[in-house]
């Protein structure tokens, strides 16, 4: 609501109220909190023939609250290096699949393993992501695109890995509930297995 006469007495200011039902909010509110610095060039004619850039940028920069904090407490600004992994979630045999023409037959007798089937694979063969989320191995485990498998980790950057389980719309009740499964189970060697937490 962008009237709230509690706040506007309380504060003496015009303070917009706003509910946050979705997690798009998120995104707005550290868009908004992590932006940078604004800064405008005014320049006047007949005052001055010679006009510095490099001076009129350094005059109009300015420095924001957040981005002061991060620079006294000596934060990194730059140069953060995270892994984003996005980890697919299907139906049995509904993963998608990439053919080039004349091939369609030889991809429907062997289907590629999506990142889900192919944890199930590394379920059946390596004791150690048996004790792993699925949303856990990409900390321990590497997705190789080519051979469509994980492979173990060389480096231990498991804490500079963010992963990222697509979102289901829950009026998709059996695809929803397997993503509710796939949170909560470990070692899951199938999706026969799966169902059977």
């Amino acid at each position: 609501m962008p009237y709230n006469r509690y706040l506007l007495l309380k504060y003496n200011a015009h303070i917009n109220v706003e509910i946050c039902t979705s997690v798009k909010s998120v995104k707005c509110i550290y868009k908004y909190i992590y932006k940078g610095y604004e800064a405008c060039t005014v320049a006047l004619q007949g005052q001055r023939v010679d006009y510095d850039e490099i001076q009129a940028f350094i005059n109009a920069r300015y420095v924001g609250s957040v981005e002061a904090a991060r620079r006294i407490f000596e934060f990194e600004m730059h140069h953060q290096s995270v892994t984003l992994n996005r980890l697919n979630c299907h139906l049995e045999l509904m993963q998608s699949q990439v053919f080039t023409r004349g091939s369609e037959a030889e991809v429907l007798e062997r289907p590629q393993d999506s990142k889900l089937t192919a944890w199930f694979k590394l379920n059946q063969t390596d004791e150690h992501a048996r004790q792993c989320l699925y949303t856990q191995i990409p900390q321990h485990y590497t997705w190789n695109g080519k051979e469509k498998a994980w492979a173990p980790r060389k480096l231990n950057i498991g804490d500079r890995v963010i992963t990222r389980l697509y979102t289901v719309n829950p009026k998709n009740i059996e695809l929803f509930y397997l993503r509710l499964l796939l949170l909560h189970s470990v070692g899951a060697t199938s999706f026969e297995r799966l169902r059977t937490y």
